[in-house]
């Protein structure tokens, strides 16, 4: 789990979210596992053993026998024996009459122990128990006479990994303390200057050095205190493969030892940082692009609930019922009930999560529909919404119809087949033609399927260019996708390209001055496109902006108007990037509509069985100045891959004054 954990966080900073999804579910079962503790029935004490145990004889042995062992149990440990038990003992077992009446009242122990009810515990001890599950997990050593209070005898199973993960990844959320009134986030020294389209220029972080260090040194010694009193051999094992780990990764195999605290305090702490404040989708973005790719698993999720509602319990109905509408009310609630508006979300996750805990179904099926919908509402309520980012819920939904599925089977009984005749056997194929069919087919379905995937995505011939050949909706290697919904248009390639040729004409290699535009997310790719020519100048050209001599310059349309150039100078028009299904965000109503509108499902279900286009791409279009000194390095005769769009790259004189 250390290990994994490690490659996990180093992998991506999206570890943060699962993190704590897997470990609120530990937690619920940790405190599951208390409860049952406390609720359980009184044991006889292990110490107060019987009189046969301590002679370790059988029930039915003889006074001779007895005597024996009593010897015995002298010989081997005698000083350590009160000798006054001992001798009662004998004399009890030695005795009929005696013997029989301690046999007598062994048995109405028993009895009385079987049947006895379960202790009672009261609600405000069973919710502080449940409330207090990873404190008391955490202080488990410390904890003594609360545990004997409590009847608690053993540590949960479900506590060991809810430290582990829990104490390896704590320093980690470390930046949440920026969050403090009286913290603020300075950024840390060794983080780079950060280029902030749309506004300042550059941003310069610093000054975040000692809030850093305190943070992470009260974290560690916390999570080594505790670690080291729960299994100190474990935690030094688990730590120091963790760590060694993801300090490998972050600075690149010990080469840049400043990523020792971008990758364990920035990761978390770039989430506050001016470029990352940006919303990319609706709050129902997944739940937009996930039936659209995803509808197998979610079938068959869907009919596992409807399937639970029918057959199950009135209990499993009532939580059931009851978590829709109280997530149909929240999702219709309107915008002045600031309190249920303001934190939609949030209460969509506990709603869900809640009524998933509190259901009576098996473990494994309970563990992966808590994730699947934690995943799916924690990713909802993140301002970030990437398609890309749908695999954290698209794998447990996976996980959750497979598990669904196989219950399904293993519920019906398999019927029993006779063994066949001997003179039928013989007119069957050979095993090893049987079996060398089966692969046969496998491996055609496998070479198919690939050879699909690729002309799908790269074409027919050696180049990656959507031809003929291909579906009219397919556009190569830049699909017109809901996974891909904003996508960097093929032209900026040949812009791109020109730029080179541009170096290489002048002389000037990658020293050639260059102007990019940040106003309107243009400068989104270029700044990495172009992240190896060090004269690139960054300027949000919407309030005007001269061109210096000689200098390249891109920027967004709608700013033509307010650029100026050198009238020996040459244009360029190409498409920076497509957009689909963008616009305004749907209202509830509009959405209510397009629901309850058979063209909408028509076209949903089109996208679905032969993914037609979404929508015709929205084109933003960019222009690009070179010198007229450069003008030989234009793509002439380019012609862009937008379908359904007028923007065509051609070369044109500077705008009128």
């Amino acid at each position: 789990m250390s290990a994994t954990l490690a490659f996990a966080l180093a992998t991506s900073e999206m570890a943060l979210v699962i993190v704590p999804i897997f470990a609120v579910y530990l937690y619920y079962r940790t405190g599951r596992e208390l409860l049952a503790q406390a609720a359980a029935p009184d044991s006889t004490d292990p110490a107060a053993r019987t009189h046969y145990e301590v002679f370790g004889v059988a029930p039915d042995a003889n006074a001779r026998e007895i005597r024996a062992a009593h010897q015995r149990l002298l010989v081997a440990n005698g000083a350590a024996l009160d000798q006054n038990l001992l001798a009662g003992a004998v004399r009890t077992l030695s005795s009929p009459r005696l013997r029989h009446a301690y046999d007598r009242r062994l048995a109405r122990d028993r009895a009385a122990a079987e049947s006895a009810a379960p202790p009672h515990v009261g609600l405000g001890t069973r919710v502080l128990l449940f409330a207090g599950a990873g404190a008391i997990a955490a202080l488990w050593p410390f904890a003594g006479s609360l545990r004997r209070k409590l009847r608690l005898v053993r540590l949960p199973d479900a506590a060991s990994p809810l430290l582990v993960i829990t104490l390896l990844t704590l320093p980690f959320f470390g930046p949440l303390v920026e969050k403090l009134p009286f913290v603020e986030d300075r950024g840390f020294d060794g983080q780079s200057p950060v280029y902030t389209p749309g506004s300042a220029p550059v941003v310069t972080p610093g000054g975040e050095l000692p809030v850093m260090l305190i943070t992470l040194g009260v974290l560690f010694a916390a999570a080594a205190v505790v670690g080291i009193a729960w299994r100190w051999h474990v935690f030094v094992i688990c730590w120091a493969m963790f760590y060694g780990i993801t300090i490998t990764m972050f600075t690149g195999f010990f080469t840049n030892r400043g990523g020792v605290w971008t990758g364990l305090w920035g990761t978390l702490d770039y989430w506050w940082r001016p470029e990352a404040k940006h919303v990319d989708g609706p709050a129902y973005f997944y739940a937009m692009t996930l039936p659209a790719y995803e509808i197998v698993p979610i079938a068959v999720a869907a009919a596992a609930l409807v399937a639970l509602m029918i057959r199950s319990p009135w209990r499993e109905r009532a939580i059931v019922a009851a978590a829709c509408l109280m997530i149909a009310a929240i999702i219709g609630a309107p915008a002045w009930l600031r309190p249920v508006a303001d934190h939609r979300m949030l209460l969509l996750l506990i709603t869900g999560a809640g009524a998933v805990l509190t259901l009576r179904v098996p473990d494994l099926t309970k563990f992966l529909a808590f994730w699947a919908l934690a995943a799916f509402f924690a990713f909802s309520t993140l301002g970030r919404k990437d398609a890309a980012l749908g695999v954290h819920i698209a794998l447990p939904l996976a996980l959750l119809a497979a598990k669904l599925v196989g219950d399904a089977v293993a519920s019906f009984e398999m019927p029993r087949v006779a063994m066949p005749e001997a003179s039928w056997r013989r007119r069957t194929m050979p095993r090893a033609i049987a079996q060398g069919a089966v692969l046969a087919a496998f491996g055609a379905a496998v070479v198919s399927s690939a050879r699909s995937g690729v002309l799908a995505s790269w074409g027919h011939g050696s180049a990656p260019r959507n031809v003929a050949a291909l579906s009219t909706g397919d556009h190569g290697d830049a699909p017109t996708e809901l996974l891909h919904p904003d996508d960097i248009a093929p032209d900026v390639q040949a812009v791109r390209a020109a730029i080179a040729r541009a170096g290489a004409d002048s002389g000037q290699g990658a020293n050639i001055p260059i102007a990019v535009d940040t106003s309107y997310d243009f400068a989104k790719g270029w700044l990495w496109y172009l992240r190896d020519y060090p004269n690139l100048a960054i300027e949000d050209m919407r309030h005007g902006y001269q061109a210096p001599p000689g200098a390249i310059v891109l920027f967004d349309s709608r700013n033509r108007a307010k650029v100026q150039v050198s009238d020996a100078s040459v244009s360029l028009a190409f498409a920076s990037k497509w957009s689909i299904g963008g616009g305004a965000e749907l209202t509830r109503g509009e959405v209510a509509s397009d629901l309850t509108s058979g063209a909408w499902w028509r076209r949903w279900s089109g996208y679905l069985l032969d993914h037609e286009d979404a929508s015709t791409p929205e084109v933003m279009q960019g222009v690009a100045y070179f010198p007229d000194t450069l003008s030989a390095a234009l793509p002439r005769g380019l012609q862009s891959e937008v379908l359904a769009s007028s923007v065509q790259p051609q070369l044109q004189g500077p705008p009128a004054p």
